[in-house]
């Protein structure tokens, strides 16, 4: 692996992942800004016909150009990580609020495609998630049958859990908390792997006691009614939705 995972933060107050530089948006709106198809002229918030420096717009919101022009916003370029390091540049993948950038090398997805890119610095686009470099395979699939997944209580929370072949690499890190009697990581509702229900009676006491833990899930996300692989989109199990809703599904690992 070319470099060791770095840890994200996520914000306490509204419960998003923050990228470098302090543009936020949700976890479960990932995917703002793909590897294909992403505007580099002015169009979209390239600053109008004039090429001007669109000022008064969230960096995160600008293509290629506009975000170019501005001295407070950063471009943020990347290449398509692969076992050799020979994946495709991607001259132009986001636009974020400049800052500082530490120096190890990050890999990266948006959550949906499972596309990972390289990036060479510790910032990536705001939303994505963090994951091992190298790992190019590992970011795929979802469970075949959902009719695995069990419910249960601890404390009066509902949690959720399975028991999946295999396991994923991704990793996501966000505050737990409860809502209307639910446990959340970020803004994921946790399919967890059973080998970590031991975990939940602590994560779930410290919330209770006004605590804000910060938990880490390898795993993989999905989000209800999108498919990122062209196959059937994802229908929350009536098993989860008879307790919780949820818009974003994380299938948790064992690690």
């Amino acid at each position: 692996m070319r470099a060791a995972l770095v840890g994200f933060l996520v914000a306490a107050s509204t419960s998003v992942v923050e990228g470098c530089g302090g543009d936020v948006n949700r976890a479960a709106s990932a995917g703002t800004a793909g590897t294909g198809g992403v505007e580099t002229d002015e169009a979209d918030g390239g600053g109008g016909a004039d090429g001007g420096e669109a000022t008064g717009m969230e960096c995160r919101d600008l293509a290629q150009a506009a975000c170019e022009a501005r001295d407070d916003c950063s471009a943020l370029s990347a290449r398509v990580d692969t076992l050799d390091n020979s994946g495709e540049d991607v001259p132009f993948v986001a636009c974020i609020t400049a800052g500082s950038c530490g120096y190890a090398e990050t890999c990266a997805w948006d959550g949906a495609d499972g596309q990972v890119l390289w990036f060479p610095s510790t910032c990536i686009p705001d939303g994505w998630l963090m994951t091992d470099c190298g790992n190019v395979s590992t970011i795929e699939g979802s469970p075949d049958d959902v009719s695995g997944v069990v419910a249960s209580q601890v404390d009066g929370v509902w949690v959720f859990h399975y028991d999946p072949q295999g396991s994923l690499a991704a990793l996501m890190q966000g505050q737990a908390n409860i809502v209307d009697g639910c446990l959340y990581i970020a803004d994921f509702l946790v399919v967890w792997h059973v080998d970590r229900l031991d975990e939940l009676e602590g994560i779930i006491a410290a919330v209770q006691a006004g605590e804000q833990p910060v938990v880490a899930v390898g795993g993989f996300a999905r989000f209800v009614g999108v498919d990122p692989d062209g196959g059937e989109p994802l229908v929350l199990p009536s098993v989860i939705a008879d307790h919780c809703s949820a818009e974003a599904v994380w299938f948790g690992s064992p690690d």
